[in-house]
């Protein structure tokens, strides 16, 4: 019995030994030998001003109190003058009613499109056209395309299929239902159209009051005050009509950074991620400077439908941008007559020649040089730190 005590005693020292062993091992070649690697990547750098303001369009607030509100419009989308915008109801319980009749309205509508184009006595296979609907709905939504049709469709097949319905007796039941619920229409107790055409936002955010006229006129301290403003939706907004194609961003800036800018010059702005590229911009005014800052108002007439999500925002003004291969910073030699990196070909430390780009602190830009052979280029193996490096060292 005691034997076997002292035997559970020493099996956990001893792995606990051979762990410290094999740590201690391991640091001592990984400080002998500080071998490491990156890949090399296409990267881009922007010199860039930050900025903070607000961006204004020509905008229109839809209100209307009382009733209960059916948007119609979808989102982002142009309504044109007269459009029907939303359609307002007494209760809950008609507005239920008056999507249940469109519904069956567009099936029937289809159902009768179907009836008019099969054979005769031709039964539908609706197992077999569902899945197949099924199979090519999932590739339209793995591709981002429309899928409306698509659905529609589906959802028609679907409709009493387990009982095997021919189309006749299926347009029956929907006519019967439609004439239970009674003409829609009836059930509105308005219909609010587009004055002008316009694209459509549902998010109101309080700031459609700010117009493009007013906002041109403002100087350092007027804006510094406005983008510290928090701004509410009115009561009873529907939603909010953007007009034309230009917008505007009225913006911040420090004087001595945008100095070399004048009226009539265009730029590049990003706004992180909210647009996935910058857009270029017109500066239509610049202000006087006022305790080392300055207004810019710029302008743009692409990506509305992007900036219609934008409001009190901080961007940044591209000066220049450097586009080239990302190299770490340590991973760079230099001889006195040149720059150069070891990139791992085979078991080989290869000697490189770059040219810098920009120097970003941790890393460096370097050119890409696509039509040089011994070149770096995009995706090689950069040795970032190894021990005595020289062109041709195997590297294990």
């Amino acid at each position: 019995m005691k034997k076997t005590n002292l035997i559970m005693r020493i099996v956990p020292i001893a792995v606990f030994a051979a762990i410290v062993v094999y740590l201690a091992v391991y640091i001592i070649r990984a400080v002998d030998d500080p071998f490491s690697t990156a890949t090399a990547t296409l990267y881009t750098v922007y010199d860039s001003v930050e900025t903070r303001g607000v961006v204004v369009r020509e905008e229109e607030c839809i209100i209307y109190p009382g009733g209960m509100v059916s948007i119609s419009a979808e989102d982002g989308s142009r309504v044109a003058a007269g459009g029907e915008i939303a359609a307002v109801y007494s209760s809950e319980e008609d507005i239920r009613k008056a999507e249940r009749a469109a519904f069956l309205a567009s099936q029937a509508e289809y159902l009768d499109a179907l009836a008019a184009g099969r054979e005769a006595d031709n039964p539908i296979d609706y197992d077999a056209k569902i899945k197949s609907l099924v199979r090519t709905l999932r590739a339209k939504l793995e591709t981002r395309s429309s899928v409306s049709d698509t659905a529609l469709e589906l959802q028609t097949l679907a409709f009493n299929s387990g009982a095997n319905a021919s189309i006749e007796d299926q347009l029956a039941a929907l006519n019967s239902e439609l004439e239970s619920i009674g003409n829609p229409s009836s059930l509105r107790m308005t219909t609010i159209f587009a004055g002008r055409s316009g694209i459509f936002q549902s998010a109101v955010d309080g700031w459609e009051s700010l117009t493009p006229e007013y906002a041109a006129t403002l100087g350092v301290a007027q804006l510094d005050s406005l983008v510290k403003e928090t701004r509410t939706a009115p009561d009873s907004a529907v939603g909010k009509l953007i007009y034309g194609e230009k917008w505007y961003f009225l913006t911040l800036a420090d004087a001595s950074e945008v100095d070399a800018y004048a009226k009539g010059d265009y730029v590049s702005v990003s706004f992180g991620h909210w647009m996935s590229e910058p857009v270029r911009m017109k500066i239509e005014s610049k202000s006087e400077p006022s305790d080392g800052r300055v207004a810019l108002w710029l302008s743009c007439t692409r990506a509305l439908a992007d900036a219609s999500v934008l409001r009190v925002q901080s961007a940044d003004i591209i000066r220049s941008s450097y586009d080239g291969i990302r190299v770490p910073r340590r991973a760079l030699h230099t001889d006195g007559k040149e720059d150069f990196v070891y990139v791992l070909t085979g078991l080989h430390a290869e000697r490189k020649t770059v040219t810098i780009l920009l120097d970003a602190g941790d890393f460096y830009i370097i050119r890409s040089e696509v039509g040089r052979v011994d070149a770096v280029h995009a995706g090689d193996t950069i040795i970032v730190t190894g021990k005595g490096l020289y062109d041709g060292k195997v590297v294990k």
